[in-house]
């Protein structure tokens, strides 16, 4: 699965292509990947910022409250 960091690249990249109207977008490792249409595009785009949302949300920290009984005698 890929990080954050490297779904925001390449949101921004394909983000910059439709923004061009270019149907072709570079990626990070230098190759082009060429894209249909330009609804194509959106839909991945879409998928993206979903992704980035998914992973962006910080984890929730759980608090556990421990109760001792000591069940021996008092001295």
């Amino acid at each position: 699965m890929a990080t954050l960091s490297e779904l925001q690249a390449q949101r921004a990249a394909l983000a910059n292509s439709i923004a061009s109207g270019s149907q072709e977008v570079r990626d990070q490792f230098g190759r082009y990947i060429k894209y249909r249409s330009l609804d194509e595009m959106r839909s991945i785009l879409s998928d993206l910022d979903s992704q980035i949302g998914a992973l962006a949300v910080s984890p929730v920290r759980r608090t556990r409250a421990v109760k001792l009984v000591y069940g021996g005698r008092d001295y």
